[in-house]
């Protein structure tokens, strides 16, 4: 069997008769190690807000979704209350125009008609009294239809006392 030696032996390359400081190579590398621990632990420290940061988001975002879900559930109750109040609004505007001026236009001719007979002056005082009434009466149910129609806010009061204007302002103002 062959033997093995090698060509060189290991203190065949000397190192040179200058001496090393190995403090001076080593200093340098620690300085750098104990810089990239600091860096590494500013890091550790940044992650730790960040992680924290993300969980209040996190925790903010389910409450706006939970918000969010709430005024759209209410948004949807307000609008299905405000189309029962529209269909409420359309049957009294029905009523009003045709089933309540109707029997008032009834009146007003028949009180007409009775200016025409021949009758004492009390009965005239009284239908002077019942004629302005039912007039006053068709001008209420007059304004309260467009009030009705046209979507408008009306003053009770005004209509009551027969103040200037209508009684009616828009819904607008």
């Amino acid at each position: 069997m062959p033997q093995f030696r090698p060509e060189k032996r290991v203190d065949a390359f000397p190192l040179p008769k200058k001496s090393y400081n190995i403090y001076a190579i080593y200093l340098p590398i620690n300085d750098n190690v104990s810089l990239i621990k600091q860096q590494k632990e500013k890091i550790d420290r940044i992650n730790v807000d960040l992680q924290n940061q993300l969980e209040i988001i996190e925790s903010q975002k389910v409450e706006i979704e939970q918000s969010n879900n709430n005024l759209e559930h209410k948004v949807f109750e307000r609008t299905k209350q405000l189309e029962h109040q529209n269909k409420q609004l359309a049957e009294y505007a029905f009523i009003n125009a045709h089933l309540l001026r109707a029997p008032v236009c009834t009146i007003m001719g028949l009180v007409n008609l009775m200016k025409y007979s021949d009758l004492s002056s009390e009965d005239i005082v009284i239908i002077s009294k019942l004629s302005r009434s039912v007039k006053t009466l068709d001008e209420i149910v007059k304004k309260i239809n467009i009030a009705i129609r046209e979507r408008r806010h009306f003053d009770r009061n005004a209509l009551e006392d027969g103040r200037e204007g209508t009684g009616i302002t828009s819904f607008s103002n």
